[in-house]
């Protein structure tokens, strides 16, 4: 009884546990920045987009911090992280970057971090290693004599031309900006591995070096460019990104900006910089408030020129078919789910290889090729070959696209497989197993149907029919002789 009682203060505790932070989001930090003082506005932001809590937890001060959970460990226990600058070498006692790494590799474990030139947290660094970023390390810090801003006589005060180093051009991730604005921007840099996952999103001026000014002050000054040649610059030019951001293959989100004081309330809201319009645009796409797709709906079957073999309980598809499979996707932007417009989605129709890749092609809503406008396409009859599932509620809201195919002539187990990555944009993966028959004794096309057997068909009609003719003049068109019969005389 003892123990049943202890198990079930243990279940309500952990259910409390789940359903109390699951909508809040961790901030942590180590107390060496003011967080609720210098980034007021960055914060109101925040409250204006999200409607998750703000839990703030100083890493010094806490003995047992937990971000996953010990019963589920595909059980996130918040909703986002974001990761200010740690100036000590560890994330508290416990937590570690196999956390980060976990929590991350969970659905929707969204993470920011939020970096600068005295961040010195080892955990944070190898988390972010093996996502293919290596910020700089502590005290290298980015400089360029050529944009910095006025009265900044280190040259570390950067005002950055978005035109040439925003590489977001395609304006995915951050929305249309002018050519002719600029950042406002004093912190780290990061090198990148070529992980395809990586979405450079800011890189530095093409003249900007990052290095440690302190190590410099050491030694001679005498040959500075040569000493910085040698052994003590980080990166170069447009080797160093300023913002990077990531998406794992569970859709799970991580972005990197190298500066704290890119959103400080000293220069967040400065009207001659963007620094206010690229971070909330980052800030949306890494905590899912933009760029998310989803699959509302999906649908094939048989064209209705295609019959069903009524000897069969359950028919299946057979070699030869000719079908049409549907797709419905939308797109959650702006607190909504909307249509998603592209031309590029594909659908593949695979055994172990694709045998087909073919384009989506986009329809409207009343099109007859969907199975709800055009009833008589789904058959009462029980088989296998009409299925139609949808993943939401409401598919008003979603795009279809369709295609239309001759199912190749090879039986056996096929796959109807949508595995669309677009980069920016959540990835959609969508297969559905079908069987793939032979045709039936009876299902075979007659030999008379065939055009080029018709050749062989008269030549043997032809001598069938020359045949008879022979036999019937062979045996009634002669003529019979009379015989004489003579005596002979001796």
């Amino acid at each position: 009884m003892k123990l049943l009682r202890c198990f079930l203060l243990v279940f309500i505790q952990v259910v409390y546990v789940l359903a109390s932070s699951i909508d809040e989001t961790l901030v942590l930090h180590d107390g060496s920045i003011n967080i609720e003082n210098d980034y007021t506005l960055f914060l109101q932001d925040y409250s204006k987009y999200f409607k998750s809590t703000l839990v703030y937890k100083n890493v010094k001060d806490e003995k047992s911090l937990k971000i996953v959970s010990d019963v589920n460990s595909e059980e996130n226990l918040y909703k986002n992280i974001i990761i200010f600058p740690i100036t000590g070498r560890g994330l508290g006692k416990k937590l570690t970057s196999a956390d980060l790494l976990k929590f991350s590799n969970n659905a929707n474990g969204n993470i920011m971090v939020i970096d600068g030139d005295k961040s010195a947290s080892d955990e944070v660094r190898v988390f972010l290693n093996q996502l293919g970023i290596y910020p700089s390390p502590k005290q290298y810090k980015l400089h360029d004599h050529f944009n910095f801003v006025e009265g900044n006589e280190a040259h570390d005060v950067l005002s950055i031309p978005i035109e040439g180093n925003l590489l977001d051009e395609s304006n995915v991730i951050i929305g249309e900006t002018l050519k002719t604005d600029d950042i406002l921007y004093s912190g780290s840099s990061a090198l990148l591995s070529n992980n395809n996952l990586l979405i450079p999103i800011l890189s530095a001026p093409k003249t900007s070096f990052n290095y440690n000014p302190k190590k410099l002050d050491k030694k001679s000054t005498e040959d500075d460019a040569k000493y910085l040649n040698d052994v003590n610059y980080w990166a170069l030019g447009n080797q160093n990104y300023l913002i990077v951001a990531f998406q794992n293959l569970v859709n799970s989100r991580v972005s990197w900006v190298g500066s704290s004081d890119f959103l400080s309330d000293a220069s967040y809201k400065q009207s001659n910089y963007k620094n206010e319009k690229i971070f909330n645009d980052l800030l949306k796409w890494t905590f899912g408030e933009k760029n998310v797709l989803r699959i509302d709906y999906v649908e094939f079957f048989k064209t209705p020129e295609n019959t069903f073999n009524p000897k069969l309980l359950k028919d299946t598809f057979k070699v030869k078919d000719e079908v049409i499979y549907n797709l419905g996707v939308s797109e959650y932007r702006g607190g909504e789910w909307v249509p998603y417009q592209a031309d590029d989605i594909q659908l593949e129709f695979t055994m172990l290889d694709p045998y087909y890749r073919l384009n989506l092609v986009p329809v409207s809503d009343d099109s007859p090729v969907l199975s709800f406008n055009s009833p008589e396409l789904s058959t009462a009859e029980p088989n296998t070959t009409f299925f139609s599932k949808k993943f939401s509620d409401d598919v008003s809201s979603s795009k279809f696209y369709s295609a239309k195919f001759v199912l190749p002539d090879q039986h056996g187990m096929f796959k109807y497989l949508v595995d669309y990555k677009k980069s920016g944009y959540s990835f959609l993966f969508s297969e559905n197993i079908i069987t793939l028959r032979n045709l039936a004794f009876d299902e075979y096309i007659k030999s008379s149907q065939i055009v080029n057997s018709w050749v062989y068909l008269s030549a043997i009609v032809t001598m069938i029919g020359g045949w008879l003719v022979f036999l019937v003049l062979f045996l009634f068109s002669s003529e019979s002789k009379k015989t004489t019969i003579t005596k002979k005389n001796n």
